[in-house]
């Protein structure tokens, strides 16, 4: 798979049927076709054209299915850990992680960085964290595959359509910063903004309780505080991404500073 074509395969995959069946191979493969139509609800033309590009673009392999036997063994459909991988990156004002993992979920490189980031300008803020992701792009030169994207996830609050960091409580100099632009101008790669709790709900959903409940709250605290939800299956982002800021809610009268210009705030009470 040639790198210029990530942009191709971005938008591949973030088409409605092919996410979806991606997303069902992830959770049940190895799975049969005729399995996958079933659980994904799409009809089989559709399953086999979808698939047809998927295993074109070496994004899935097929393997034999554990179940089926005789001369007409069937084959069943997983993703491809050699199709590439993707770059995730996290940052508080404590300092960043950042983790490369293939598209079988396998960690194949990770660094950490303890630095104090709160003081930091924007450009040196940003500088520090390319540096970061210039050394997981070294550990992974030598992989088959090809670095798919970046995914950021940003501590503040975000326009997530926009792909802006608006602004955060706990990083200074930190305002309307165009984090997709200015990711996918430094690397030329597909870029997607989250924030940060809800990051972290996703990757213990799906990473280590296998989406398995429809119905979750997670509580992020540290340098700040912050959740997120999932309801009936759906993660709840709110109005303008502002669902999961439960640490600026006011929690008392008493004259407590909050480093969000806010007075009474639990993330400032419970400091």
């Amino acid at each position: 798979m040639k790198k210029s074509n990530n942009f191709k395969l971005h938008k591949l995959v973030n088409n409605r049927i092919p996410s979806e069946i991606l997303g069902c191979i992830r959770k049940w493969g190895p799975i049969s076709r005729a399995r996958l139509a079933e659980n994904c609800g799409v009809s089989r033309p559709a399953i086999t054209r979808t698939v047809s590009a998927l295993l074109q673009q070496e994004l899935l392999v097929e393997t034999a299915l554990s179940d089926s036997k005789g001369p007409r063994r069937k084959d069943g459909l997983v993703l491809n850990p050699e199709a590439g991988y993707c770059i995730a990156i996290a940052y508080t004002v404590e300092g960043l992680n950042v983790i490369a993992m293939d598209t079988s979920y396998t960690v194949v490189a990770e660094t950490s960085r303890w630095v104090d980031l709160h003081p930091m300008t924007e450009e040196e803020r940003l500088q520090t964290i390319f540096e970061s992701v210039d050394d997981i792009l070294a550990q992974t030169r030598d992989l088959k595959g090809h670095c798919l994207g970046l995914a950021v996830a940003d501590p503040g609050v975000i326009d997530h359509e926009a792909g802006i960091a608006k602004w955060s409580s706990i990083l200074q100099h930190w305002h309307n910063v165009p984090i997709v632009d200015i990711f996918q101008k430094r690397f030329q790669l597909p870029v997607l903004l989250l924030n940060g709790a809800s990051t972290y709900i996703r990757a213990i959903d799906r990473l280590e309780m296998r989406e398995q409940s429809e119905n979750m709250f997670f509580v992020q605290f540290g340098a700040g505080i912050g959740c997120c939800f999932k309801l009936g299956g759906i993660y709840i982002s709110g109005n303008a991404m502002l669902a999961g800021e439960f640490g600026h809610w006011k929690v008392t009268d008493e004259p407590v500073q909050c480093r969000c210009g806010g007075v009474g705030c639990l993330e400032a009470v419970a400091a």
